[in-house]
């Protein structure tokens, strides 16, 4: 019996050892999340600092003068990450950050939103110091590991699904708890709208067995974007 105990001990400390290390996407948001940036959000910036190894960048006032220089890691708050484990991981994992403006050289990001702070960020120095990836809410796609979060931006435990891409179509309600382990793709946008799908991964098939649900809408009644993308480790 004592060596089925020991046995059973270690056997628990190293699965959750590695179940702990496994990837996940993680939200930094509450209640009090300001609307007024989910309003004016135009894009989805992620940054990972991969082999580049830097944390930092350099921050512009709406004048276009250099203010300070941001430590991306210690001083930002984003919206999500994925895959970012402290004290282990040093560098910065995939941080998620609300666009709410550009221009040809600046993209314009809420790099703090819970203290309401934001900057310009020169894109060529982000190209050059992280791997970034942009996804903007007029084109909004979920490619391979990307999915999407129907509940990460709001408080509420239900979404409406339309039949068609309208505000006056028939719609059903689905609820956040029966979703909360449900991989979901998009399949197409339309102005507003996006439809969705829920995916099962076959991995050892390598391919993805979709249902397809229906149509949300991409921001709320009040103008505010309330859909998010998000990474899952699947296979």
């Amino acid at each position: 019996m004592k060596n089925r105990f020991i046995f059973f001990t270690l056997f628990f400390i190293t699965y959750s050892t590695i179940f702990a290390n496994v990837p996940y996407e993680k939200f930094f948001i509450n209640n009090d999340l300001p609307r007024e940036f989910l309003k004016r959000t135009i894009g989805i910036l992620t940054i990972n600092s991969g082999v580049k190894r830097n944390i930092t960048v350099d921050i512009y006032n709406d004048d276009f003068l250099k203010t300070n220089i941001l430590n991306l890691r210690d001083n930002s708050q984003p919206i999500s990450n994925f895959g970012y484990h402290p004290p282990e991981d040093t560098l910065v994992s995939n941080f998620r950050y609300l666009v709410i403006d550009e221009n040809e050289r600046f993209l314009k990001i809420v790099y703090d939103h819970n203290n309401k702070k934001y900057a310009w960020v020169l894109k060529k120095q982000l190209n050059e110091r992280f791997y970034l990836k942009t996804k903007y809410i007029n084109d909004l796609k979920t490619n391979f590991g990307e999915f999407l979060s129907l509940f990460g931006l709001t408080t509420k435990n239900f979404r409406k699904i339309y039949n068609q891409p309208t505000d006056d179509s028939n719609f059903e309600i689905i609820f956040k708890k029966d979703f909360s382990n449900t991989l979901i793709k998009i399949m197409e946008q339309q102005n507003e709208f996006v439809k969705i799908a829920i995916v099962n991964e076959d991995c050892d098939n390598n391919i993805e067995i979709i249902k397809e649900l229906g149509w949300v809408k991409i921001k709320d009644d009040t103008g505010a974007l309330n859909i998010w993308i998000v990474n899952k480790d699947v296979c």
